[in-house]
Order: structure tokens, then C-alpha cells, then sequence
């Protein structure tokens, strides 16, 4: 089509009305013509944060407690003085569900949200799916990988029980499932498998990245089904760092998790 035409149906076009269309009609077109036949199935859930200079008339826009590095700041511990000098971020959020294939390294927009900045990523990233779900049915979407935004018991559970989905997310340090596996780890003395190593020039192993696998946990509160933890522990020197991903698919080999 012409470009005018383009500009012309966007800036004449309610911006839902646009979403709709997309998250819609795009993407039963996208299944007719086998955009996802990718047997993987392998989706990711994502939200961004769009910066912008703080000006009112950015409609749906909200003003959004970050610092510097773009961490969110609670504001609640800051003490009168710090508050009065702290600067919010004006912000729009985007949360976009993708469709990535592994073998010919792509992406595919299987879905959008664009609202304000301090919406919950995590009640539009769960709309989307839903919605993508009802739009090309069930068994498109196999694998869900979610950062920390998207950590939600019942929400996982439902994915899996209601649609065929498993999903993959990391764990937070504090929670019960990743304390639980640590907690089966030591007694039951898994074994550390490596998955990758740094070497220096003279080839000898400075850092190591190992993996562990925990199954049927069941201390996630809200979640309905059993969970396999991924423990990955990184040494090098003095130094060890351990974090874990949490996924409704049960490993063989819990390296796969990371690939």
C-alpha cells in the first residue's frame, strides 16, 4: 500500500482498536500462512519501558520511580529530604509477547500492549497469551520464558493445565521454591554438571558455570502443578554467585534450560 495510506489508517485509528486488530486478526493471518510452524514452539513474554522528557501531553503516559540504572526505587524508605529531591522517569510500558525460533533466528510480533509506565506488566502479559491462545489455538505455544515481572503461581499453573504451556522463569532469592531446592540439593548431594568454562590465554579454566536440577517442587504458593528448579552456580577464584530458573517442564538433562 501507499505510505500515505499507512499514515492515514494509524493516525485515524483509535489506538485499542489498533491492538485489537493486531493481537487479532494479524495473528490468525500470521497462522494461515504458517508464521508459526515452528515446532519448538518457543515464545518469550518481555516488557520495556519507553523513556520519555517530561511533558503532561503524552497522553496514557505515567510518571514511574527509577534511578539512574533504571532500577525501580521504593519510595516509601527514602527519607523526607530524599523524597523531595527524587525525580520520577515519565514512561509508557510496552509488554510484547514473541514468537522466537531457535534454528533460523528470528522473531515474530505475536502481540502488544503499549499502556502507562506503572501498569502491571504482569495482568497484560497474561491478557496477551490468553488472547494469542483463542486467536491460533492451543499447541502453537509450547515453551514461555518470563523474567522476574511475570512471577505468578496461579498464573503459571492455569498456562499449564489450561492451555499446554510450560513456562520458564527466573526465581527471586527469597522465595520458597529456590530455598526448598537449595534444601534438597545439600541432602540429596546432586551432582553439578558443567555447562560452560572461561579460559585465559594459557588456557586455564579461570571461571565455571555449573547446573543442578530439583524436581517436583511444590512450595510455590497459588501454582497447581509441580515445578522443576535449575540451579546454576558460577565459580571463579574466591568468588561463587548461585541463581536459579523455575519451569513447569521437567529437564533430563537441566542444561537444556539454558540453551
Amino acid at each position: 500500500i501507499d505510505q500515505d495510506t499507512a499514515r492515514k489508517f494509524f493516525t485515524d485509528t483509535k489506538a485499542s482498536q489498533i491492538e485489537e486488530w493486531y493481537n487479532g486478526d494479524v495473528q490468525q493471518w500470521l497462522r494461515r500462512h504458517r508464521g508459526y510452524s515452528d515446532k519448538e514452539g518457543i515464545f518469550i513474554l518481555d516488557p520495556t519501558l519507553i523513556y520519555l522528557p517530561d511533558n503532561e501531553h503524552y497522553r496514557e503516559s505515567a510518571l514511574v520511580p527509577l534511578d539512574k540504572e533504571g532500577n525501580y526505587v521504593d519510595v516509601k524508605k527514602l527519607s523526607p529530604e530524599e523524597k523531595k529531591r527524587f525525580q520520577y522517569t515519565r514512561a509508557y510500558k510496552l509488554t510484547l509477547l514473541l514468537h522466537w525460533s531457535r534454528q533460523d533466528d528470528y522473531f515474530l510480533f505475536a502481540g502488544g500492549h503499549l499502556g502507562k509506565g506503572n501498569e502491571s506488566g504482569l495482568k497484560e502479559g497474561e491478557a496477551l497469551v490468553d488472547r494469542f491462545v483463542a486467536q491460533v489455538g492451543k499447541g502453537v505455544l509450547k515453551l514461555l520464558i518470563m523474567d522476574r515481572e511475570f512471577i505468578d503461581g496461579a498464573m503459571i499453573g492455569r498456562f499449564k493445565k489450561s492451555h499446554g504451556i510450560d513456562c520458564l522463569v527466573p526465581l527471586k532469592s527469597n522465595m520458597h521454591a529456590l530455598l526448598d531446592a537449595l534444601g534438597i540439593a545439600k541432602l540429596e548431594k546432586l551432582k553439578w554438571m558443567t555447562y560452560e568454562e572461561v579460559k585465559d590465554e594459557q588456557g586455564r579454566v579461570i571461571e565455571v558455570e555449573e547446573v543442578a536440577g530439583v524436581t517436583k517442587v511444590e512450595s510455590w504458593d497459588g501454582c497447581e502443578v509441580p515445578l522443576s528448579v535449575v540451579l546454576v552456580r558460577t565459580r571463579k577464584a574466591n568468588e561463587s554467585k548461585l541463581w536459579a530458573l523455575a519451569s513447569t517442564k521437567e529437564y533430563r538433562d537441566p542444561r537444556l534450560a539454558l540453551k
